[in-house]
């Protein structure tokens, strides 16, 4: 199935996404999955270690503490995505993996992050115009995530930085997220094709998903 969304509010599109899926039996999921005897649905607490704070929403472009994603232990370490299989939204239904979207939104705070050092989000500071996502493996529950860096660098007179994020579990990439940032309140187109797009190599056979976030005023 290929799935294509618009989002509009108030008439004006917002976002668009594109999603193929291949939807296989239990027999072939648990062969996908690999997880030998372990129980479905045996979920655990997350990798995070609950001795550290989660970044404050505010430096990540949210209101709500339970709604930050990134956790660090030192400055010297990677930034680690914090897994609440308690949040209602993120695991509305019990899952035997770590939800993409939880990634993407991890991805997308570490890039807020980065971008707005000082916290917060400002007019005419950086915002998300596109994503696009290779998804190459399953995120286990119980072992810790580390989203690392791995491209960063500004397009040449035009403001606009991109990103290059791997969510990396024992040391396999799960998910390469290439992301566009742009400055300024100004409306930017960013379907696929656009200038904000363009140089984005496709997705990946089997587990890749293009994501695709134009931005509004």
């Amino acid at each position: 199935m290929r799935l294509e969304v618009v989002l509009t509010v108030g008439g004006r599109t917002c976002g668009r996404g594109a999603l193929h899926v291949v939807a296989v039996d239990d027999k072939r999921y648990a062969m996908l999955r690999g997880r030998g005897a372990r129980p479905a649905g045996a979920a655990v607490t997350g990798p995070a270690p609950r001795t550290v704070e989660r970044v404050h929403p505010s430096a990540v472009g949210r209101l709500r503490t339970k709604d930050s994603v990134l956790v660090r232990e030192r400055a010297d370490k990677p930034w680690q995505l914090l897994v609440d299989v308690g949040h209602p939204i993120f695991f509305d239904h019990p899952s035997d993996h770590v939800p993409l979207m939880v990634t993407l939104e991890g991805v997308r705070q570490l890039g807020h992050l980065l971008l707005h050092p000082a916290g917060g989000g400002r007019r005419g500071a950086h915002s998300l115009l596109a994503m696009e996502t290779d998804c190459q493996a399953f995120g286990e529950l119980d072992v810790p995530i580390d989203l690392v860096v791995r491209e960063r660098g500004a397009v040449s007179g035009t403001g606009v930085q991109r990103l290059t994020i791997d969510a990396v579990q024992d040391g396999k990439v799960l998910t390469a997220c290439r992301s566009v940032w742009g400055p300024g309140p100004e409306r930017v187109s960013a379907t696929p094709g656009s200038s904000t797009t363009a140089g984005f190599p496709g997705a990946a056979e089997g587990f890749g998903h293009r994501v695709v976030f134009p931005r509004t005023a």
